[in-house]
């Protein structure tokens, strides 16, 4: 199914009369967001673009060398690396060294089997909704290790082919880091979407609870942060997005993490497809 051949003509369309230079936004399904951010990359506009940014690896290799080619231009939408929480995990975890450890159990949403997350061109689940915390594990490894395993646990005994529900994905990287991802749709679900996030390194341990508080472990002591309310991020990645455009100042998401990012993704979609259990990464993660 082509789900964006109408809409995709009439954006393009509207990336190439809109007065140059300005803001494109690309918030359309996935298996568009390369091909329009590399237009309006081309029209010479400023790009923010919707998670997931790729969805094939030809879609990286475009992406990546349109945003060298385009050097601070593009904007991710990665909502979970402007969390408050999450960026003062971060700071505390420098304070530690050797590989890290993280742990995310997801509570995801109940999707009927034709829903458009499923659908062949737009590269499953783990590509529209477990990528953020693929990207959140990256964004936490700042020795920038590279991974080097993808593994994904069998789909449930009687589920059809290509389900990505209730399944661990495991990702290890060079330095011995290792992050593990369980999609769960089982479960209360009067908020939403929720999660659970553990992290190790070194002798501290940091729980994140929903996006809301935070439990710092560390030399027997433990520390407590929240934040006043449920928040996924979206407001302050926006507003520090919008900030930077408005200023004139580059972009900050890496070439190099799309690339991590996408080939972890790509390597386990396509192990929920194939009901393979171990995927080797793709040639072109060179690229980053």
């Amino acid at each position: 199914r082509d789900l964006h051949s109408f809409p995709t003509r009439r954006s393009s369309d509207l990336i190439a009369e809109t007065p140059a230079p300005g803001l494109v936004v690309v918030a359309t399904a996935h298996d568009s967001h390369t091909r329009l951010a590399c237009a309006a990359l081309k029209a010479g506009h400023r790009v923010f673009v919707e998670k997931p940014p790729a969805v094939t690896g030809e879609d990286v290799r475009r992406l990546a060398a349109a945003m060298r080619a385009h050097p601070g231009a593009v904007e991710i939408g990665f909502n979970r690396r402007y969390h408050p929480l999450v960026r003062r995990a971060r700071t505390r975890l420098r304070r530690e060294t050797g590989p890290v450890t993280i742990s995310c159990l997801v509570k995801e949403l109940t999707f009927e089997p034709d829903h458009w997350y499923f659908w062949p061109n737009q590269g499953t689940r783990i590509t529209g909704n477990l990528c953020h915390w693929i990207d959140l594990a990256v964004f936490f490894l700042e020795d920038h290790p590279m991974p080097v395993s993808v593994t994904l646990s069998p789909r449930m005994p009687g589920s059809e082919p290509g389900n990505d529900e209730e399944r661990v994905l495991t990702v290890t990287f060079e330095d011995g880091s290792l992050l593990t991802v369980l999609g769960t749709t089982r479960g209360d679900d009067i908020r939403g979407v929720q999660e659970q996030i553990d992290i190790r390194r070194g002798k501290t341990t940091i729980t994140l609870d929903d996006l809301w508080k935070m439990r710092v472990r560390s030399d027997g002591i433990e520390r407590y942060s929240r934040t006043p309310f449920r928040d996924k991020a979206h407001t302050a990645m926006y507003a520090e997005a919008l900030g930077r455009i408005v200023a004139g100042r580059p972009a900050v998401y890496p070439v190099r993490d799309l690339v991590v990012v996408s080939a972890i993704q790509i390597a386990a979609s396509d192990l929920a497809r194939t009901d393979e259990r171990a995927a080797d990464l793709p040639e072109w993660l060179c690229l980053a």
